[in-house]
């Protein structure tokens, strides 16, 4: 009998980091782009869409990326693309503690209309 890991929590607090090579393969098959808005996760499925927010920023930063690749480092909870990583931080953070949750399927996210991540990337509201 084969033993499936649970689903992983509703929301997610943990540490992120990042990735900059490019041209390798993923384990989704994919040629590795740290220009697109993509993730590794240790269990999620592929072309999962995920919210990732910094955790404790006052100014709410949060990326929208899509699994396509796999990683073991069991102190981080995402390696994410170095573009999707500056979303949130500068890259000489190296490492960033963020939140996570997983995209229902079919809802791109709030005010938009479609499901492309790099479309999900949600703006600061305007000040008043």
């Amino acid at each position: 009998m084969i033993a499936i890991p649970p689903p992983p929590p509703a929301v997610e607090t943990c540490i992120a980091s990042y990735f900059d090579g490019k041209g390798g393969g993923t384990a989704s098959g994919e040629i590795s782009d740290p220009t697109s808005m993509t993730t590794a996760h240790k269990t999620l499925p592929f072309d999962t869409l995920v919210k990732v927010s910094r955790a404790n920023d006052p100014l709410h930063r949060s990326v929208v990326v899509r699994v396509n690749e796999r990683f073991s480092n069991p102190a981080h909870c995402l390696v994410l693309s170095k573009a999707a990583f500056e979303k949130l931080a500068p890259i000489s953070m190296g490492l960033v503690k963020v939140t996570l949750s997983v995209v229902p399927a079919g809802k791109a996210g709030a005010g938009t209309t479609t499901d492309t991540p790099d479309d999900l990337i949600e703006e600061e509201p305007a000040a008043s």
